[in-house]
């Protein structure tokens, strides 16, 4: 009877599990989005980035929030709240993991497109 008792408190609440493993996957998205953005913004090798045009502004931009603050904890975040919200569609929190990676992995690709537009390839 305990034992029974225990197995279902486990799967009486999936959506807990369901919702880290996506806060868990938004979270390396995000954490290889800032590293990109990093990467573009701060250069590496000593490269600077220029004093004007589209990757300064957007370098700018980015700039007071880092990164590595505002492109990681914001979506996981998010995908904690929208998991608990949205506990009974499960579809719906998984639909809001990907449009979450999407738009990290975006920011990640128009980060780079603009270095390696300033740089060259």
């Amino acid at each position: 009877m305990e034992e029974t008792r225990r197995q279902g408190a486990l799967t009486r609440e999936p959506w807990i599990l369901t919702t880290l493993v996506l806060a868990w996957v938004v979270a390396i998205a995000a954490l290889s989005s800032a590293a990109f953005v990093h990467n573009a913004c701060f250069g590496r090798f000593g490269a600077e980035p220029p004093e004007s045009g589209p990757l300064a502004s957007y370098c700018n931009a980015i700039n007071p929030t880092h990164p590595w603050i505002s492109l990681t904890i914001p979506p996981v975040l998010l995908m904690l709240v929208g998991g608990y919200l949205l506990r009974r569609h499960g579809w719906m929190a998984l639909l809001l993991a990907t449009a979450l990676c999407v738009l990290v992995i975006a920011d990640a690709i128009v980060a780079t497109h603009l270095h390696y537009g300033y740089f060259g390839a």
